[in-house]
């Protein structure tokens, strides 16, 4: 069972723009949530995600989405492997948002992503916003314990200012420092009981 969700970090761009973003050490956890927000200063920007500082041409990432619901694909911009970041935007000069589901423990290599983004396709309701549903890979030996969002159009446009990226943390237990000792929980679908020690859940046989 995952645990308390804490906020770990919410770091913004400021006044002026940057042509990157970057958590800083967030810690150890086995579940990681991510809100990526990025606004265009003018041009077409391209949104890089990248774990650990691993942004060298290593290839330890993979990649498959589709776009608009439509049933994806086995080629081109959709399906990358061996691929060298978490691609998740088009080149444009709108407005995304990104959501991340990541499970990251420590004893998987694979550390499995499920995203979704969209693309307000203008600054008006006349048209549509585009969204996009992937799945990516990252391999490492170890949990992801830092994030960095980076323009790959560097040069052109930056991300504005209010840009930003929120990540939330759990860890694989059930984490309660209010329930009183010996209190019992019963699981109905499985029809188990768990009783609280004051530190942990564990089954009663």
């Amino acid at each position: 069972m995952v645990g308390t969700w804490k906020l770990l970090k919410s770091v913004a761009v400021p006044s002026g723009g940057a042509d990157s973003i970057d958590t800083g050490e967030l810690g150890s956890y086995d579940f990681l949530k991510v809100s990526v927000y990025l606004m265009p200063s003018g041009g077409s920007i391209h949104g890089y995600m990248y774990f650990n500082g691993d942004g060298t041409s290593t290839g330890n990432y993979a990649r498959r989405g589709c776009s608009n619901g439509g049933s994806g694909s086995t080629s081109g911009d959709f399906e990358n492997s061996p691929d060298d970041e978490i691609n998740f935007t088009n080149q444009v000069n709108e407005t995304c948002s990104a959501f991340f589901a990541i499970a990251n423990p420590a004893s998987e290599t694979g550390k499995q992503i499920t995203a979704w983004e969209q693309e307000d396709g203008g600054s008006d309701n006349t048209t549509s916003p585009d969204r996009f549903e992937w799945a990516f890979k990252y391999k490492t030996t170890g949990r992801i314990t830092s994030i960095q969002v980076k323009n790959n159009l560097s040069g052109s446009s930056n991300f504005a200012e209010h840009s930003y990226i929120t990540v939330w943390g759990a860890s694989g237990d059930t984490l309660n420092n209010t329930t009183q000792t010996n209190s019992i929980f019963s699981e109905t679908d499985t029809g188990k009981d768990y009783i609280w020690s004051g530190s942990e859940w564990t089954e009663v046989a």
